[in-house]
């Protein structure tokens, strides 16, 4: 019982870890909170720094997720309590305590997750986000979708119910972040 906890503490706290923000602080000396509205990730670094900052970060975030997989499997978690640290990791960086509420979008460390306990998924995921991203170029819009997709989709797996709750559980929480990021975004004229 305590590996669980201890698992669970441990996925909370890598997700909290607002690796995007600290990277454009540290190696580029900007605050990307101060940059326009919408949530603190590779995306924002892409429009202040370029593409170079955006894939670092964006690789740093998706380890944070494959990092507490491995965790999970080290520790020889069941994969029940796998999954459920998934949902934990996602609101740790979703809403990061480090940055007073604010965070990044959940879908790397999602998908850097599912890279390590459900592959297949995690390629599916990643197609179907490139794909919206391409036709929308709305990459929150593309997470979200990519993650409901996938959850519609898993029935065909073989794989347990317990997952397709956890999938619409964390196409919940994507919801939720693009819907404050929505409501709280200033206007253009005021940036």
């Amino acid at each position: 019982m305590f590996d669980i906890l201890a698992f669970f503490f441990c996925a909370y706290g890598i997700g909290m870890l607002p690796l995007s923000y600290w990277y454009g602080k540290y190696r580029y000396n900007q605050e990307i909170e101060d940059y326009g509205p919408g949530s603190i990730g590779p995306i924002k670094l892409l429009r202040i720094v370029g593409p170079q900052g955006m894939i670092i970060a964006g690789t740093a975030e998706g380890a944070k997720g494959f990092l507490v997989a491995f965790i999970g499997y080290l520790l020889h978690i069941e994969a029940l309590y796998l999954w459920c640290a998934l949902l934990l990791l996602m609101i740790g960086h979703g809403w990061s305590p480090l940055l007073q509420g604010r965070g990044g979008n959940s879908w790397l460390p999602f998908s850097g997750y599912l890279f390590l306990i459900e592959p297949s998924l995690a390629q599916l995921s990643l197609a179907l986000a490139l794909s919206i991203l391409l036709l929308t170029r709305l990459p929150s819009l593309g997470a979200t979708i990519s993650v409901f997709l996938t959850s519609l989709i898993v029935p065909f797996w073989s794989i347990g119910l317990e997952l397709i709750l956890i999938l619409w559980i964390a196409t919940m929480i994507l919801l939720l972040q693009n819907w404050l990021v929505y409501n709280h975004r200033l206007d253009s004229s005021k940036i």
